[in-house]
């Protein structure tokens, strides 16, 4: 079972910033999965698409950092819209709801989206590290362990090794 974490950024593939993000999100969930594959791209929609395909080719579950803000270089919503799968509002609305509640009602100008495909499942975070440890804490980690790793019923689904 493998773990995919895209950090989307146009600073951090230049060497202008350090992504703090994708190493924190491997941090909270990298040990509940037997492999993680980490990869960084611009903030291009084409990109985007690119990365999160080839990730959501072997993984079974994708967590996207960047880009989904109000900034005009924030392409990570209309890059998954391309993204066949069912988005899944709730889970969108409770990761919101962990940011704001963690950081502050300026969190709320991220608009996570949460996709899932077949038995995978793709969340996409904004890219500071604070909101994206609150949301993977508060929500990706819990729904990770109750959905992906063990079944509703409490029996181990996948073997993290």
């Amino acid at each position: 079972m493998k773990l995919g974490i895209l950090t989307i950024s146009d600073s951090v593939p230049v060497g202008k910033r350090i992504d703090t993000s994708g190493p924190k999100i491997q941090e909270i969930v990298g040990p509940f999965f037997s492999a993680v594959e980490y990869a960084v791209c611009n903030d291009d929609v084409n990109e985007i698409i690119k990365h999160v395909k080839q990730l959501m080719e072997t993984a079974t579950l994708v967590v996207t950092n960047g880009g989904t803000g109000l900034m005009e270089r924030d392409n990570t919503r209309e890059a998954l819209a391309a993204i066949p799968g069912t988005r899944l509002k709730p889970l969108e609305r409770a990761v919101s709801a962990a940011m704001i509640l963690a950081c502050g009602p300026m969190s709320a100008i991220a608009s996570p989206v949460v996709l899932k495909k077949g038995s995978q499942y793709l969340f996409a975070l904004p890219g500071r590290t604070d909101e994206v440890a609150a949301a993977v804490e508060e929500v990706v980690k819990p729904f990770s362990l109750a959905h992906i790793i063990f079944g509703t019923d409490g029996q181990l689904k996948h073997s993290p090794s």
